[in-house]
């Protein structure tokens, strides 16, 4: 199968198949953005399980006794409860340099992120995403993703399970996924997240500001690394203005400087 980055496919087949949807006829779309006008948060937490439990059946999951899952598992196990959140964490085997965060509070890194990124830039990226979750980031992109495809798709069929969508369906809901870009501000506040974070948990001030940096040099690069840039990376703002942000902030941090 062509890639499709997992987050979006699996974003896309929950968004448009939850059970909280419709009845067994085909709607109007005009009906369904009605409905999904009344997605509450309880609705939006079950699609979020509901879509990272499709994403991990259809992703190669790192096995619990690989070198991935256990590097993981040690940098992580200090904060699977964090600000609040409930957070689980899971390695996707593939050589593209991404990461996701859900709603529901499960985090996907892909190995190959792993493999081009020390240990407190792994922990920086995954406080950005943390970020998103706790800022309600992807709770909100879930929702405009729902709202764009009711505009283009009419989805029959619901029941206490998912339903199949027809291809047609999923590429259309995959392609409102992709739309619901998180903003410039709500990335440079999940980059201010994860300067918290870092800073909280003890690790190097600047490595949310040596991640950034590393990930500006592959995506320049002329080698086969820069391909696998993802779209987590590819929709951010400019990671090189970025980096010199969070590398002001660090050295603020560094000299006792306050604003």
């Amino acid at each position: 199968m062509k890639y499709i980055p997992v987050f979006l496919l699996a974003a896309a087949l929950c968004c448009g198949c939850s059970s909280l949807l419709l009845n067994k006829r085909t709607i109007s779309a005009a009906g369904m953005a009605l409905h999904g006008a009344t997605l509450t948060d309880a609705q939006v937490a079950r699609m979020s399980r509901e879509f990272i439990a499709a994403s991990d059946r259809e992703s190669a999951m790192a096995a619990d006794t690989s070198q991935y899952a256990a590097r993981l598992r040690a940098l992580t196990d200090p904060f699977r409860s964090e600000d609040g959140l409930d957070l689980n964490f899971a390695v996707y085997v593939t050589p593209e340099i991404n990461a996701f965060a859900c709603a529901d509070g499960s985090i996907r890194v892909y190995s190959g992120l792993m493999d081009v990124m020390t240990d407190e830039e792994l922990a920086a990226i995954i406080g950005h995403e943390i970020g998103h979750v706790r800022h309600n980031d992807t709770k909100e992109a879930m929702k405009r993703a729902y709202y764009a495809s009711a505009a283009t798709t009419a989805i029959g069929g619901a029941s206490p399970t998912l339903e199949k969508l027809t291809s047609l369906e999923v590429d259309k809901l995959v392609t409102s996924f992709i739309s619901a870009q998180f903003s410039q501000q709500q990335e440079l506040a999940a980059d201010d997240y994860s300067f918290d974070f870092v800073v909280r948990h003890g690790y190097n001030p600047y490595a949310m500001a040596n991640a950034l940096e590393k990930i500006a040099r592959i995506a320049g690069s002329d080698g086969e690394q820069a391909g696998r840039v993802a779209q987590w990376f590819s929709s951010h703002p400019d990671s090189g203005k970025r980096a010199e942000r969070m590398k002001q902030k660090a050295f603020e941090h560094v000299a006792g400087i306050r604003r």
